[in-house]
């Protein structure tokens, strides 16, 4: 997997006391174009902290352009915020 730490734009389901769950995002590759995929399976998740900030890292697996892939997706609790960490 290769370190890609790319902002994002995800839809994700929030549950009454369950940490998020994404289940779609969007990036934009490397040529300019936008990528969309759908989260077919969470593997795992880690919760972490960073400089007091935690951090939920979801171990994904999806179908992107035919080929099953893994990939990390990183939320960062206190900014709100989703990124592409490796794919």
């Amino acid at each position: 997997m290769k370190m890609l730490s790319l902002p994002i734009n995800a839809i994700v389901v929030f549950n009454q006391g369950d940490r998020p769950q994404p289940r779609r995002f969007r990036y934009v590759e490397r040529d300019g174009s936008m990528q969309d995929v759908n989260v077919d399976q969470v593997l795992y998740v880690e919760e972490k902290s960073r400089l007091s900030n935690p951090i939920f890292i979801y171990h994904c697996q999806s179908t992107v352009r035919g080929i099953n892939r893994r990939y990390e997706l990183k939320y960062y609790l206190r900014d709100a915020r989703w990124e592409l960490f490796k794919m």
